[in-house]
């Protein structure tokens, strides 16, 4: 078998195992089709010799390189709710309630595509701590450690920075049509 067969057979492989997966989650899904998977294929893994101080030897968390305008936009959404108040009054202007850590669960759910990562469980039959892996789910998410928790959301806000003011400007300048002479 050549290299672009044995290629196409491993694509083939894994989105069967993403179907399935995607079955068994039960509306908890990795992604949201099967085709997303090639979008998934830029990634980069975060690990020991990365940072030491963060991950035990043979530890690592892989991030997708690139954030889409698909993850942006349901970020966005997640991090800002209607309150309660606002709602049971019917208010004209509703109260805005932000969600930071909800934004950044829902960052680390799409950008994360797989980890190793252990953590501290109490063994209460002969009451010590042991390290357990913890295995990779989107629910799982919330358990990692933070230090590893904080290190992600930084790396990938480092490889995925929102523009600053003069970005900004420049782009609206450019999207406008109009140039800072007229």
């Amino acid at each position: 078998m050549d290299e672009a067969a044995t290629r196409e057979a491993v694509i083939a492989a894994f989105k069967e195992a993403l179907r399935w997966l995607n079955n068994s989650l039960k509306g908890h899904r990795m992604t949201d089709t099967v085709d997303e998977l090639e979008q998934y294929s830029e990634t980069v893994r975060l690990d020991h010799n990365m940072a030491p101080k963060i991950f035990r030897p043979g530890e690592w968390v892989e991030i997708r390189l690139e954030m889409t305008a698909e993850d942006d936009i349901l970020i966005k959404n997640k991090s800002a709710k209607i309150t309660a108040d606002a709602k049971a009054k019917k208010q004209k202007q509703a109260d805005i309630l932000l969600t930071v850590g909800d934004t950044n669960l829902m960052l680390v759910q799409r950008m994360v595509t797989g980890w190793h990562v252990k953590v501290n469980r109490f063994n209460v039959v002969n009451s010590t701590l042991e390290l357990v892996d913890l295995p990779f789910s989107p629910q799982n998410a919330r358990k990692l450690p933070k230090k590893v928790w904080d290190y992600v959301i930084a790396k990938i806000n480092e490889f995925n920075p929102d523009m600053d003011e003069e970005e900004q400007q420049d782009f609206l300048t450019s999207a406008s049509g109009r140039s800072e002479a007229s």
